[in-house]
């Protein structure tokens, strides 16, 4: 938060598996985000250990704290999709302000104002696409609750939609078809990041230099690292993940001091 003023602008994020994400996304968004903003972390954990452990994180960080009371951790998609209703149905649906919702292993890299980003547009998000079905990815997310249309609609659930199975938010899809009038900004993204989606130009120099092809990094809007799998839902090696978090922390701590910076790339992940 930049000033004592209340803040206009929420930012959530749902966090289980990595609790050791939260001071990294406390530390970059205070310093990268541009405008007055509440951080609020839902707890979503599967276990009592792994729920004490963010809790204690969120409370010595001086983080907002809230248990999700609505869980499923049947499978990776409705553990995600499940908490992200319930906290729109009974948090943040009559909201009078900006909401924005990001992945617990999404890090600000660069200077961002959500609010400047949002202005002119109800929601901004990436676009997903399955056949004929286009909806937005649950990873990042603006709404300007002020202005949205049909709020009741609001579904980010999954499943089969017109014949396309979809993940987490194909249920969007008939709120954004219903709604002719909603302005949706596209949020950019460069997918995951190897040299089999020719992308490699998007990293920074320094950490290029340090790249692993399996990391698959994504960067959004130019300002937005996300980390990717950081749940391990396909149940990478524990050495793949400490290789790949120190190289997580030493893009982050270059990013904060300066010394690293997102190219100029020209390049987009084709929808």
């Amino acid at each position: 938060m930049k000033s004592d003023i209340m803040p206009s602008i929420k930012i959530f994020t749902f966090a289980d598996k990595r609790p050791d994400f939260i001071p990294l996304q406390v530390a970059t968004l205070r310093h990268f985000v541009d405008d007055d903003f509440e951080f609020t972390v839902f707890d979503n954990a599967s276990s009592i250990v792994r729920s004490l452990r963010i809790r204690n994180k969120c409370k010595s960080l001086g983080v907002r704290w809230l248990r999700v009371a609505e869980q499923d951790h049947s499978n990776p998609t409705i553990a995600c999709a499940r908490p992200l209703q319930w906290s729109y149905d009974n948090l943040w649906k009559n909201d009078s302000g900006i909401v924005a919702v990001i992945d617990s292993d999404m890090f600000p890299v660069a200077k961002f104002s959500i609010e400047n980003y949002l202005h002119g547009f109800n929601v901004a998000g990436t676009k997903q696409k399955r056949g004929h079905v286009i909806y937005l990815w649950n990873g990042i997310l603006f709404f300007d609750m002020r202005t949205l249309p049909d709020k009741d609609s609001v579904d980010f659930m999954f499943g089969n939609v017109e014949g396309q199975r979809t993940d987490v938010g194909g249920h969007l899809y008939y709120w954004i078809r219903g709604n002719p009038e909603l302005r949706i900004k596209h949020i950019s993204h460069t997918g995951h990041i190897f040299s089999g989606n020719n992308n490699l130009i998007c990293l920074p120099p320094e950490i290029s230099q340090r790249y692993e092809d399996d990391f698959r990094f994504e960067i959004y809007a130019k300002s937005f690292l996300h980390y990717g799998r950081g749940s391990n839902w396909d149940a990478m090696p524990r050495d793949y993940h400490r290789r790949k978090t120190t190289l997580l922390k030493f893009w982050l701590d270059g990013a904060m001091t300066g010394r690293i910076k997102i190219p100029d790339y020209d390049y987009e992940l084709p929808l």
